[in-house]
């Protein structure tokens, strides 16, 4: 990297668990996270791209209610939170190989 430029290639793993990664990142965080990213997550009914989703068209204005009305449930928070509780609940046990040196 004597050009000072990052990494550019990944894992293919890495680029095929990109978009669940990015799901599971922004169930975590919640609703208004999930509502922000819009058509992605709540797309809009075919109705409503028939009354348009321009500025002041009526499809617009019925995604946005439709929007505001929809709930998602805060599964994914509460899953990791209690899990993280599992987790912590007793002290972490390390046990290291012998370095097979006399003195340790």
């Amino acid at each position: 990297m004597a050009n000072g430029a990052g990494i550019e290639t990944v894992h293919p793993l890495y680029t095929s668990h990109l978009l669940d990664w990015e799901l599971m990142d922004d169930s975590f965080h919640g609703e208004r996270r999930v509502k922000d990213k819009g058509y992605k997550y709540l797309p809009a009914t075919p109705g409503q791209v028939l009354d348009g989703l321009q500025t002041r068209q009526p499809g617009l204005k019925n995604y946005r209610a439709y929007k505001t009305r929809s709930r998602f449930p805060d599964f994914v928070s509460s899953a990791v939170e209690a899990l993280l509780g599992v987790m912590h609940s007793k002290p972490a046990t390390i046990e290291l190989p012998d370095s097979g040196r006399p003195d340790g």
